[in-house]
């Protein structure tokens, strides 16, 4: 059964009654659909379907945030306990925001991860726009690395600090950047950032 919530073009998957939505302590205990603007609510596991543009704002994700093919995501001050994951998307946007897990970009079009603190790795590969990590803090509960791999229409690596390996291999043109700091091994591509 599919119950919305609210004026934004959300909509919930749901076998519970929806709760309330109020503030960033409201709790919608299912996992949400998004296809508009959420703000500061808490959510289980977010969906950004096929096609569908979803905007976060100061939205606390319990779970992880999946966006499908063709989707968009643009989330700012969010927090996810889980991981960003999105394959073939047109545009992931993720900044200022805490993410628990990984963060992983692949196969799509536009990425920009910017100033974020990452618990685990972040991984953006195979990009057909322009990519951009840069000011992130990585790894903060593991040795988290940092893959920047195959990626065509350039890639800006700037100002990370990155507990882990930075790795780029196979872009093109070669990314560029400056003043990364890593606790493992700069290789290939962005041994010089």
């Amino acid at each position: 059964m599919k119950k919305s919530i609210g004026i934004a073009a959300l909509t919930v998957a749901s076998v519970l009654a929806p709760a309330a939505v109020a503030d960033a302590q409201t709790t919608v205990p299912q996992n949400v659909v998004c296809t508009g603007s959420l703000g500061a609510i808490r959510v289980d596991n977010l969906e950004v379907p096929e096609f569908a543009t979803c905007t976060l704002n100061g939205t606390i994700v319990l779970g992880s945030i999946d966006v499908k093919p063709f989707g968009r995501l643009t989330a700012s001050a969010v927090q996810v306990r889980g991981n960003v994951q999105a394959t073939e998307a047109r545009s992931v946007v993720v900044a200022g925001s805490r993410v628990a897990g990984d963060v992983e970009i692949v196969q799509g079009g536009v990425a920009r991860v910017t100033t974020n603190t990452v618990g685990g790795n972040i991984k953006v590969e195979a990009q057909s726009g322009a990519v951009n990590v840069s000011n992130n803090r990585v790894g903060t509960g593991v040795a988290g690395d940092m893959q920047i791999m195959s990626n065509f229409r350039g890639a800006t690596v700037s100002r990370n600090r990155i507990a882990g390996n930075l790795q780029c291999q196979d872009n093109f043109p070669a990314p560029t950047g400056v003043g990364n700091i890593v606790g493992g091994n700069k290789e290939d591509q962005c041994r010089l950032l």
